[in-house]
């Protein structure tokens, strides 16, 4: 197998940046669901406190609200 019988092959520094044009896409994704699930998790904590506080009367919930979590 000779160089001519790779050409159609990326050089390595090719397949190097997009390696790390993928990873670091990936970790965006990542990221931004992170922050997602964060931002849920803090809202139902906060949900919760007022219920507990009262604020939030359990009683007045909407049904199926489209909330994949359950308090």
């Amino acid at each position: 197998m000779t160089s001519e019988d790779l050409s159609h092959l990326p050089s390595l520094e090719e397949a190097r940046e997009r390696a790390r044009r993928f990873v670091a896409r990936r970790k965006a994704e990542g990221d931004a669901r992170l922050q997602k699930y964060k931002e849920t998790a803090k809202s139902l904590n906060v949900r919760a406190a007022d219920e507990a506080d009262g604020d939030y009367p359990v009683g007045n919930r909407k049904k199926d609200t489209g909330s994949k979590f359950e308090i």
